[in-house]
C-alpha cells in the first residue's frame, strides 16, 4: 500500500510566508476559522487578507500566435501572496464550485502554496472519488456504490437493502449531514433531481455504545500527526456536531493512525476524518473533510486549532 507524505507546504514552496491569502465565502466577523486563522498567523509576522473567492479574477490574455499572457487579480491587492487558505469552498452552483477549483489550480501553478491543495479538495468534495480512492489503497471503508443510473441504484437497493440492514444515501457534495436518508426500499430513493443526477450509498453502520446511543469519531489531522479527537454522540444515527451531538475529547491511538493514513493518502495537509467502527469493533472510514470545522474540538477542550495550523504552514513546529 503506497501513501503520500504530507511536508509543511512554505518549505515545499520553498520561500519565506510573509504574505497569506485566505479564500472564504462567508464574512470575516461571522467566519470564526477565518478569522483565528488571521490572527495567529499575524502573530507570526505574516500580512493576511481575507477575501471572497469572487474578488479573484482569471485573466488570459493573446500576444500573437502562440503567445499569451495568464495572471490572478486580487482586488484592492496588487502584490503577490506567498501562500492560499481555501475555506467554504463548496458553497454554491457547479459553476461556481468549478471556478474556485480553477482558481485554487491557477494559483498552484503560479508557485503559490494552497492549503488544502485544489487535488486534495477535488478527491474529498466528491464523495464518491474520496470512498474509491481510499478503497483503491487498502484503507476500510463501508460497502459503497456510486451511479448517475436511477435503473442501477434501484436494483442496488434491491440486492443490498433490507428494513433491518438498510443503506445511507448521501449527496455527492454534501457536508454537515444535511440531505442524508436511510434507504431500505426503491421508493426510498431521493428522485433524481433531488439527488442531483447521482445515487452515493453506503452500507448502514449502526454504531452505538453502551447506553444505546448513535457514535462516530471525528479526528482533525494536521501534517503527520492528529491534533486531536473527539466523539460524537447523539440519539440519532445522524451524529454531527452541527446537529446537536454531544461531544467529548478521547485519545484512541488506533483510530488517530487510521486516520493519518486517509490524510496521506488524499494528500492533505490538513483534514477532519470522521470514522466508525463496525459491530466486531474494526474501525471504518465514513468520510474525509478538507476544509474542516473545529469549533466543536475546541470546545470539547482541544489544543487551539489556528496556531498548530499556521504553524504547519510556515514550515515551523508540527503538532
Amino acid at each position: 500500500m503506497k501513501l503520500f507524505s504530507t511536508a509543511p507546504l512554505a518549505k515545499k514552496a520553498e520561500h519565506t510566508l510573509k504574505r497569506l491569502l485566505i479564500l472564504s465565502d462567508e464574512p470575516l466577523a461571522t467566519h470564526e476559522h477565518a478569522s483565528s486563522l488571521k490572527s495567529a498567523a499575524e502573530k507570526k509576522g505574516v500580512r493576511v487578507h481575507v477575501k471572497p473567492y469572487h474578488a479573484c479574477t482569471l485573466k488570459s490574455h493573446m500576444k500573437g500566435y502562440g503567445g499569451g499572457q495568464s495572471a490572478i487579480t486580487v482586488e484592492d491587492s496588487d502584490e503577490p501572496y506567498h501562500a492560499v487558505l481555501a475555506r467554504s469552498i463548496a458553497h454554491g452552483s457547479l459553476e461556481e464550485l468549478t471556478f474556485k477549483l480553477s482558481l485554487l489550480h491557477s494559483f498552484e501553478q503560479a508557485g503559490v502554496a494552497v492549503i488544502n491543495s485544489p487535488s486534495s479538495i477535488e478527491a474529498t468534495i466528491d464523495k464518491g472519488r474520496c470512498m474509491h480512492m481510499l478503497r483503491y489503497h487498502q484503507l476500510p471503508i463501508p460497502h459503497t456504490w456510486t451511479t448517475c443510473c436511477e435503473q442501477q441504484a434501484v436494483a442496488l437497493v434491491r440486492a443490498h437493502s433490507t428494513a433491518e440492514h438498510p443503506l445511507v444515501f448521501k449527496p455527492l457534495f454534501g457536508a454537515q449531514g444535511k440531505g442524508i436518508t436511510l434507504v431500505s426500499k426503491p421508493t426510498d430513493l431521493p428522485s433524481k433531481q433531488q439527488a442531483g443526477g447521482v445515487w452515493h450509498l453506503q452500507k448502514f453502520i449502526p454504531c452505538t455504545n453502551e447506553q444505546g446511543q448513535f457514535q462516530n469519531w471525528r479526528v482533525l489531522v494536521i501534517g503527520n500527526k492528529a491534533h486531536a479527537t473527539m466523539c460524537r454522540v447523539s440519539s440519532s444515527w445522524i451524529n454531527n456536531a452541527s446537529l446537536q451531538a454531544t461531544c467529548a475529547l478521547v485519545h484512541e491511538p488506533a483510530l488517530e493512525a487510521l486516520a493519518v493514513d486517509v490524510a496521506r493518502c488524499l494528500q492533505l495537509a490538513y483534514g477532519g476524518i470522521d470514522i466508525i467502527r463496525d459491530a466486531h469493533g474494526h474501525p471504518m472510514i465514513l468520510e474525509a473533510n478538507s476544509v474542516p470545522a473545529w469549533r466543536a474540538l475546541e470546545n470539547s477542550g482541544a489544543e487551539k486549532v489556528a496556531p498548530a495550523l499556521i504553524d504547519f504552514v510556515l514550515g515551523g513546529k508540527t503538532p
